[in-house]
């Protein structure tokens, strides 16, 4: 604890400052007592000194007398701090984060003004205010200045209260060099020059937000614009970039009057800007603060010489969902962070909602089952899991909450609230939620409360099933009798898991969705916790037991049931060939079933089946492929498995484009020449050599619709020659995503000694500091053992590199693609030795990926294997 101007204790024995807190305060949070209403904050940057200087003026509201006020302050060099004139003692604590103030005189009730004066730092890494290098199309170097404060880094920004619930207006005051541009929440007010070539900005006031919506960028930026609606949007780029912006201004414009339509409330505030970054972050792409929100270019950026389908649909996928934040998060916001999931899970859910809305060609409602309901399934049903909304002691280990099942499972638990509840009335019952909580906070349960008032429905007893407990339900349709024109079935319910069985006992109300023949009405069933059922249906067919798949839940079925859908599968719609597809993988690598279930189903999938269809058989190809690594005669048996089923569909669509396809075609086409790559045909992977060689004098050779997927190709059978020609190329760029799809391919080089030589050259700086990180995480998708080891060598020069957010998860990632036992051992050492307890989360997920991925490929391969053989002998 650093203190100015006296001890505390020798302040607290002379009666000047008591001994304990004057306000109350839950562990990990701030006292209650004193309520920010008003800051005005002038800040001016210095990137050569990497310092900012910082006055606060803060309007403050204490509920009762007291000798201190406590508030966030994390880095920040106090150098004065007075209270309506009055000087306060200053006392630092680096663990908790928190300035103390102390007065000789109790202060009383009422309002106040505090002014504090300080100086902060400035970050080379993406946490508070931080500075990104680039080079301009020119080669000269340039900066910008740009901030990310969620959840707790706005303390290092300013002194303040920086937690959810302590909303206050915001006057932001800035001090730059003469013709920089910047920009923040809201609009410019006025611009005045100053002494030494500088200027002052100020921007107009906030209305009630939390601070780690706060934003400021600053460097030679321009604006592409356009109003809707009233609203100015905009994309900032760096300068000479603006025109590749044209694509997310239009996502923006579009998906904003959706959502001003849909949630009964306009955005409120005057502007909207999404600001393009260079560079990338370990733990973010993009951030939601309010009416600026903060993208890396890579995610924002369409550049119609690099960016492919999947690219396209990548941007507006991301502006929808932090477009939808502006909304579920800013305007209304979680009270602390164990709700996060308000905020996240809706932002997922608004994104593919919209999507279907705006996009329906798309189809992306089987987007949806590929992969938000699909990972959610896995992580949900996995050892480290853990409810949704779950205890966060402290910001810090909030970090920890921003995960698959707070956005991923929120998302599908939402669409089956919806489902249950209806469109139109769980519609209304979020106008509600958002007229009652505009400009302030929320739990879960006041939305449960406007859902229940708006639809009828006892919304809570199903929402709290699902919210308040872990894992993932399994529905047992254990058989399907047709007698007298009817059906009856016989249904149970218990739990899907992938790790050790959990010793608790869990039950849901489960929502089923039954359907009874193919096209037939799907039938809502809800079903008791932990009871059989034996409903009755009319007419007769295959039973459906997650009919369009908006149930949460897998799906098992008895032999008959299984045998009549099976024969049925080929008429059946795509999404509940998905749900079936991914429910008997899922099965067969728990060892519930056969995996000859999961090969037949994949058997069926004929060459022209939906894109989405062949994608998920690629994915799921791909994932068996990692199982057999180190067992190169069983492996090279499963490759030519794989090549089977996707070469045809390869075949049928080619290399390139014809006039008039479905763009869905192209999405495929880039995941076919990856996949097919990997699974060694050695066509493609001649072909990408080919045309990557070619495009450097005929760009036509390598459009950008399969420009990644040939680079992805080249970089996993590269030689040292090659390696080296792709390295060049990724550091000569000024393109932010060519550089991050070079790096990203570098790492996956199949040659362990390209991926030492990759691992080397991130830690000598050959990347950069930002791209360096970006190189060993690419490296241990392809090789997590060897990326572990070589971090726990170099731990110390690693995490100088690492943002503050992934200080306790980057490393412990690394591994968890790898399927070893001793590599499991390591890092569990790691995490016993090196993390702290609260802040384990993250780690302990890629340990049980490790361990259930080793669980599978021990019990669960000689099956496979067996089944591949029989094939082979046809």
């Amino acid at each position: 604890m650093q203190i100015r101007p006296w001890p505390a204790l020798l302040l607290a024995l002379a009666g000047l400052l008591p001994l304990r807190p004057a306000a109350s305060a839950e562990p990990g949070r701030l006292p209650d007592n004193a309520i920010p209403e008003h800051y005005t904050i002038r800040v001016t940057p210095d990137t050569a000194r990497m310092t900012l200087q910082g006055e606060a003026r803060i309007r403050v509201r204490l509920k009762a007398p007291a000798r201190e006020i406590v508030l966030n302050a994390t880095d920040l060099d106090i150098r004065r701090a007075a209270l309506d004139g009055r000087p306060a003692h200053i006392a630092l604590d680096a663990r908790t984060e928190t300035l103390t103030l102390g007065f000789a005189k109790p202060v009383s009730a009422g309002l106040h003004t505090l002014r504090i004066d300080y100086r902060g730092k400035i970050l080379r890494t993406p946490s508070g205010v931080f500075v990104l290098e680039y080079r301009d199309p020119d080669g000269r170097a340039r900066q910008m200045l740009t901030t990310q404060f969620e959840p707790g880094d706005a303390r290092r920004f300013a002194p303040l209260w920086d937690e959810p619930a302590r909303k206050a207006r915001f006057d932001i005051e800035l001090v730059i060099p003469a013709g920089q541009v910047a920009v923040s929440n809201m609009p410019l007010r006025s611009k005045s020059p100053q002494p030494g070539g500088r200027q002052l900005l100020r921007f107009q006031t906030t209305p009630r937000m939390s601070s780690y919506l706060l934003h400021l960028s600053v460097g030679d930026l321009e604006r592409l614009s356009r109003v809707v609606d009233g609203v100015d949007i905009g994309v900032v780029t760096r300068r000479g970039f603006k025109a590749q912006g044209e694509l997310a201004l239009q996502a923006a414009a579009d998906v904003l009057r959706y959502y001003k339509d849909y949630f009964g409330q306009p955005y409120p505030l005057p502007k909207l800007d999404l600001i393009a970054a260079p560079g990338t972050s370990q733990t973010f792409g993009a951030m939601e603060n309010w009416g600026a929100i903060l993208f890396f270019e890579s995610v924002l950026l369409f550049d119609p010489e690099r960016s492919s389908e999947s690219y396209r649909r990548l941007i507006f996928r991301l502006v929808a969902h932090e477009v939808a934040h502006q909304w579920f998060g800013n305007l209304v916001t979680m009270q602390w962070w164990d709700d996060l999931w308000l905020n996240e899970a809706f932002a997922t859910w608004m994104q593919s909602k919209v999507t279907s809305v705006l996009h329906p060609q798309w189809q992306p409602q089987l987007d949806v089952a590929l992969t938000i309901r699909e990972r959610a399934l896995q992580s949900d049903a996995g050892a480290a899991t853990h409810p949704i909304i779950q205890p966060v002691p402290d910001v810090r280990a909030a970090d920890q909450a921003f995960d698959s099942i707070a956005y991923n499972k929120g998302a599908s638990v939402i669409q089956m609230i919806e489902a249950l509840a209806g469109p139109e009335d769980f519609r209304a019952g979020l106008q509600r939620y958002m007229r009652e909580h505009a400009y302030g906070n929320a739990v879960t349960d006041d939305l449960w409360s406007a859902l229940a008032a708006a639809s009828g429905a006892d919304i809570a007893r199903v929402a709290h099933d699902f919210t308040l407990q872990p894992g993932v339900p399994l529905l047992h349709l254990e058989s399907s009798a047709c007698q007298d024109g009817a059906t009856a079935l016989t249904l149970s319910v218990g739990r899907f898991e992938t790790g050790p069985k959990a010793p608790q006992a869990l039950g849901w109300t489960l929502p089923a969705m039954l359907q009874i023949g193919n096209g037939g009405p799907v039938q809502p069933l809800l079903l008791a916790p932990n009871l059989p059922a034996s409903p009755r249906f009319a007419g007769c067919g295959a039973a459906l037991a997650n009919a369009g798949g908006s149930g949460y839940y897998r799906s098992a079925y008895g032999p008959q049931a299984a045998q009549a859908l099976v024969s049925n599968f080929a008429t059946l719609p795509a999404l509940d060939q998905m749900v079936l597809l991914s429910d008997a993988w899922a099965l067969a690598q728990n060892g519930d079933a056969p995996p000859g279930d999961w090969f037949g189903l994949a058997a069926r999938l004929p060459p022209d089946a939906e894109p989405a269809l062949l994608r998920q058989l690629a994915q799921t190809l791909t994932t068996i492929d990692w199982l057999y690594r180190g067992q190169p005669e069983q492996q090279a048996l499963f490759r030519s498995f794989a090549r089977s089923r996707l070469q045809p569909a390869f075949a049928r669509i080619g290399w390139l484009p014809a006039a008039g396809e479905d763009a869905n075609m192209a999405v495929l086409r880039e995941t076919l020449i990856e996949a097919l790559g990997r699974f060694d045909d050695p066509a493609v992977i001649a072909e990408a050599r080919a045309r990557y060689e070619r495009a450097a004098s005929d760009p036509a050779a390598l459009p950008a619709a399969i420009a990644e997927a040939a680079l992805t190709l080249v970089a996993i059978h590269a030689d040292a020659a090659t390696w080296e020609r792709l390295a060049a190329r990724a550091a000569a760029s000024s393109s932010d995503l060519q550089k991050r799809q070079h790096y990203g391919a570098l790492g996956g080089a199949r040659d362990p000694a390209l991926a030492h030589r990759a691992l080397d050259a991130a830690l000598a700086g050959e990347a950069g500091p930002v791209y360096g990180i970006e190189l060993i995480s690419s490296v241990a998708e392809a090789h997590p053992e060897l990326a572990f080891r070589f971090a726990l060598e170099h731990e110390a020069a690693i995490q100088a590199g690492v943002e503050s957010q992934a200080q306790w998860s980057f490393i412990p990632g690394l591994a968890r693609m790898s399927a070893d036992a001793a590599t499991a051992a390591a890092l569990r050492d790691y995490i016993d030795q090196r993390i702290p307890a609260t802040l384990r989360a993250t780690a302990q997920r890629a340990l049980a990926a490790i361990e259930s991925r080793r669980r599978v490929s021990e019990q669960q391969l000689p099956a496979m294997s067996d089944w591949l053989h029989h094939w082979q002998g046809g």
